[in-house]
């Protein structure tokens, strides 16, 4: 059809023969590659292509690029699946083809097609104390790693197997074990205990093998403040500075109102202590004749001893006393009464007993 509409034309158009050379050869050969087309008794199979002719060089482009009736020819390219998008494949998933299908490349040397750390461009860093940390140098590239190298970087001694980034870091030591250029030891107060074994790393007399005191301070650190050190104190509310031993407490110092004596017998009446030496002649607001807090009823007098004079050993004045009876605690009865120096005495009628 194409070629009977140039014919036409070059019947009613042409003026020269050059020019009817010419539009001869357009028509046969379309796309002036130098074949004609098949339909003309050519050898070029596509005459609207002229990369496509017989003297052609086949390409892997999934055509007949050489038209010997068949395509690519020649040429087989191998693709790789790479699962973990390293750019490197995994050589037991082959796929031959010019175009690769995703997630294929033409690199198959993966060693682990699940880790996209290793492939054969992973650089490894040497590694003498084999924690998985090694140093800048030497390295090597490598899919499998190298004997004595490790893939992470930053080993702070790299011959100390427990020294390398996110180890544990004793705190009683001063090693900078995690490699984060501190340690974890610290000992603010001098003590030789570290801070963290020391309950308060601001004070020399306080760690664990400090003696507790009773000082309000966990002294030892154990979490007790002045266990076995505390005193025990008894309340006096009468103020005579002996105290109930029925009502204590434990304390480094006294409270306000408050003895370390125990031996009070009526806590209610400042006249009634273990330390009374007077007598009296009634008895105490608890109905007591006990003063001095003995257990006894103490009288003061007892029977006259005839007369009045001085013991030569003792020095002391005998003969003071009451005459027969002895009348009892708070009773009256008949007195001899010594003189201060006991060089006599005269008699008194209707005097109390007095008791403690």
């Amino acid at each position: 059809m194409r070629f009977a509409s140039l014919v036409l034309l070059l019947t009613s158009c042409l003026t020269t023969r050059e020019e009817y050379d010419a539009l001869m050869l357009r028509a046969l050969d379309g796309d002036g590659d130098g074949f004609f087309a098949l339909e003309h008794d050519g050898s070029d199979c596509d005459d609207e292509d002229a990369a496509v002719n017989p003297d052609a060089r086949e390409v892997c482009d999934l055509q007949d690029n050489d038209c010997d009736g068949q395509q690519d020819e020649g040429f087989t390219v191998v693709w790789y699946l790479d699962a973990d998008g390293d750019g490197y494949g995994d050589p037991a998933s082959p796929f031959e083809g010019c175009t690769p299908p995703a997630r294929y490349v033409n690199r198959a040397e993966d060693c682990d097609d699940t880790d996209p750390n290793l492939h054969p461009g992973t650089l490894w860093y040497y590694d003498v104390d084999r924690d998985g940390y090694g140093i800048q140098t030497p390295k090597q590239y490598a899919c499998e790693p190298p004997d004595g190298y490790a893939r992470l970087l930053g080993d702070c001694d790299d011959y100390d197997a427990d020294v390398y980034p996110g180890a544990d870091e004793p705190c009683d030591e001063d090693v900078d074990y995690n490699c984060d250029g501190q340690t974890g030891y610290s000992d603010g107060d001098g003590d030789g205990v570290p801070a963290c074994e020391d309950c308060d790393d601001t004070r020399d007399d306080v760690g664990p093998d400090a003696a507790e005191r009773c000082d309000s301070l966990d002294n030892d650190c154990d979490s007790d403040v002045d266990e076995g050190v505390k005193l025990s104190f008894f309340r006096d509310l009468d103020g005579d500075d002996y105290g109930d031993a029925l009502t204590s407490q434990q304390a480094c110092e006294a409270p306000i109102g408050w003895v370390d004596d125990d031996t009070d017998c009526d806590d209610t009446d400042a006249l009634v202590s273990p330390g009374q030496e007077e007598y009296f002649e009634e008895k105490s607001d608890a109905g007591s004749w006990d003063y001095n807090c003995d257990g006894k009823n103490e009288k003061r007098y007892g029977e006259q001893g005839g007369a009045c004079e001085t013991n030569t050993k003792t020095g002391a004045c005998e003969g003071e006393g009451f005459y027969t009876p002895v009348p009892a605690c708070g009773a009256e009865g008949n007195l001899l009464d010594c003189e201060d120096d006991c060089a006599g005495g005269f008699s008194r009628t209707n005097v109390t007993q007095p008791c403690r």
